[in-house]
Order: C-alpha cells, then structure tokens, then sequence
C-alpha cells in the first residue's frame, strides 16, 4: 500500500518545485526536544518511583528550555511556535492533539477491556474492533457534503459528540454484563465519530495560515499530533496500573476510573472543537482562503 500511494502520488500530484523554500534544520532544537519528550514520557510512566519524579522534572525543564529557544529562533526554529498565537491554528492544534490521544488511548483501553476484563478471546475482539474501522470508512465519504452544508466546526464537534455517545454504554456494561451486540453498535458509533474529527480541524488550521507559511505549519501539526497519541496512552496505562495495584481482584469494575478519563479527553476533544471557525471558503482571488468565525 505504501509503494502503491508513492506511486499515485508521483504520477497525480501537481508539481510545486515552484513553491519549495529550503530552511535549515533547527539541531539546537531537535536536540532539546528529543530528550525533552522521552524524559516525559518515561518519567511519566516511573512515576510512582523517585527516579521517574527526577526524570519526568528534567523532561518538563528541557521542554521548557525548548520552547523558550524556539520563542527565541521565530520562524527559523523547529517549530514556529508564532503560529500558535493565530486562534484558529492553536484551537486546531488543540482538536488534532487531543484528538490523537484519544483514538490511541481508546484502542488501548477497548480491547485491554474485553479481553481481559471481559474474558473474551483475542479474535473475537479483534472482529469487534473491526467495526470501529468500518464506522470510519462510512464517514469518510461524507465529509466533504456535511463540511460544505455544516462547516467544519459542526462537523469536527459533532463527530466527538457522537464518539462520546459511543462510549457511554461501556460504563453501563462495567457494571452490569457486557453485550456484543451492543458493543459493536458502540464501536461503529464511535468509529463513525472519530472520523469526522480530524480532517474538518486539519483543513481550518492550514487555511489560517498564509500560503508561505505551510511548511512550518505542517511541521508543528505533525508533531502536535505524534506527541497526543504516546502521552495520552502512557497515562492511561499508568491509570490501568494503579487501578490493578488498588482493586482486590482484576475484573471489569478495575477499569471504570480508566473510560472516565477516556470520557473526560473526549469531552477536551469536543471543547477544543467547539473552537474551530464555522466555515471555510474557497475563493479564486489571490487570496485563496478565508475563514468564517
């Protein structure tokens, strides 16, 4: 599959030699930064222990060294952290970060559940998952009809409304007898929600910003949105661990504190969403885009 999109994309993609601006790689930054996220990320997952306290105190001293350096380098730095000043561009980062860590931490947590907490096989929930994808391939061809007819604040808020709703019922189930059918529904539900998140805030973060400043932009998007998925799913694993640690026996109950939080990131997606611009234009002027607030 990945040979076959390189291919599409050599053949139909337009060329834009043009438009391509060479910047020099920020090694001051990507220096700091790297370290910076894995001391975070492991000091977050020993935190319980006196190493991981030390540990996860360099990492937030070096993030902090880090984005000071960038404030410092403006445009030349390894993320233009100018770019987050622009209202539509910080609330898109926002929706893409949290966005991010809620699809992984629930991918996380979802199968953990039933497998675990709800014995049931590896395969037959691998086939339940499956439904969760389906309910993204479903939205995926609606995306641009609903953006056009609701603008991309609708849609990006509703489809976490709705992946909400997906997972309420799992709360229910904790406590009573998971249902399969009803399982399946929740995850198409919610697969059918996520879909719609992330493309609708993608595209109001890029046209918030000129059409020089693209690269950097989508620079400091892609980042944003590999940092949600890691920390999101360390602190629900560090969540699932305290919760076993605590409960007398490991069974379905162990894991309500863990889809409250699961709940909680949905509810910060939505939030973020709700911030997004109401439409997005396309015009044929030499300003190509405008947005509606």
């Amino acid at each position: 599959m990945g040979l076959l999109g390189v291919t599409l994309a050599a053949f139909l993609l337009p060329r834009d030699e043009s438009s391509i601006q060479k910047r020099p790689l920020d090694v001051v930054g990507f220096a700091i930064i790297a370290p910076a996220l894995s001391c975070i990320l492991y000091g977050l997952e020993q935190a319980t222990h006196h190493k991981g306290g030390w540990v996860l105190l360099a990492g937030s001293i070096l993030l902090g060294v880090f984005i000071w350096h960038a404030i410092r380098m403006g445009s030349a730095s390894l993320i233009d952290m100018q770019l987050f000043r622009n209202r539509i561009f910080s609330a898109a980062a926002a929706t893409q970060f949290c966005a991010n860590g809620l699809t992984f931490s629930r991918q996380f947590l979802v199968p953990l559940y039933l497998i675990t907490g709800c014995a049931l096989s590896a395969s037959t929930v691998g086939w339940m998952m499956a439904a969760m994808g389906f309910g993204m391939m479903c939205s995926f061809p609606m995306l641009g009809f609903l953006t056009e007819r609701f603008g991309c604040r609708a849609v990006s808020a509703g489809g976490s409304f709705l992946a909400l709703l997906g997972m309420c019922p799992f709360l229910w189930m904790i406590h009573g007898q998971v249902s399969l059918p009803a399982a399946v529904v929740c995850l198409f539900v919610t697969g059918a929600g996520q879909g719609t998140i992330n493309i609708p805030s993608i595209s109001a973060a890029y046209a918030s910003v000129s059409r020089d400043r693209l690269a950097v932009a989508n620079t400091a998007i892609n980042i944003v949105q590999r940092l949600g998925g890691p920390l999101a799913v360390t602190i629900m694993a560090i969540v699932m661990s305290l919760s076993g640690t605590h409960a007398s026996a490991f069974g379905p109950r162990t894991f309500m504190i863990a889809f409250l939080l699961l709940i909680g990131l949905n509810l910060l997606v939505l939030g973020a969403a709700s911030r997004l611009p109401v439409l997005i234009h396309q015009q044929t002027g030499p300003k190509t885009q405008s947005l509606q607030e």
